[in-house]
């Protein structure tokens, strides 16, 4: 059962206009997890069934995939105050992140963008772990379609993991992928 008052609020890690991700702390446990919250359309004052549809779908692909390799871990979801709420492992950067570090902070300015390299191990570690996730994915019917720096997380252990797959779907059987 959810009990919003097992979560206590840490920080807002990204907002947009119709979602945000949020740094809770479960109580019960004293642990730390992500909270992405999805608001449900209300049209007319009723909700859209279509929509909401759609939101339970992005949670459930999560759940298919997540105990794969390199998949952000799923902890399960709840409907709450005309939200989504999808809970997930906390992770502490994007790969955006990890890429901005390497220009602003390791090759700081003057410095031309030609001349920044990211060593070639670690763009090798990143791109195998971003690989096996979608090869695991795809052998759960699941297609990504939304690989991106903003969607790559990374942790201290040195991590990456995929997430958000709100832009994926569920490949029909018969079907091949260059044909979607």
């Amino acid at each position: 059962q959810f009990n919003i008052n097992d979560l206590q609020h840490q920080e807002t890690i990204c907002r947009k206009q119709n979602a945000s991700i949020e740094h809770f702390v479960f109580r019960p446990l004293n642990f730390q997890i992500a909270v992405k919250t999805l608001h449900i359309p209300i049209d007319q004052g009723r909700v859209n069934n279509e929509r909401l549809k759609a939101l339970k779908e992005e949670a459930e692909i999560l759940r298919k995939i997540s105990h794969g390799p390199n998949v952000i871990d799923f902890y399960g979801y709840a409907l709450y105050e005309e939200k989504l709420w999808i809970f997930m492992e906390l992770m502490t950067a994007l790969l955006e992140d990890l890429y901005k570090y390497f220009h602003e902070k390791l090759y700081p300015k003057p410095k031309s963008s030609k001349s920044i390299v990211i060593p070639e191990n670690i763009v090798v570690v990143i791109a195998v772990r971003i690989l096996d996730a979608l090869v695991f994915c795809k052998k759960q019917d699941v297609m990504h379609r939304d690989v991106k720096p903003k969607n790559v997380l990374v942790n201290e252990k040195g991590e990456i993991k995929l997430c958000d797959v709100g832009h994926s779907k569920i490949l029909e059987s018969g079907k091949q992928l260059d044909k979607i």
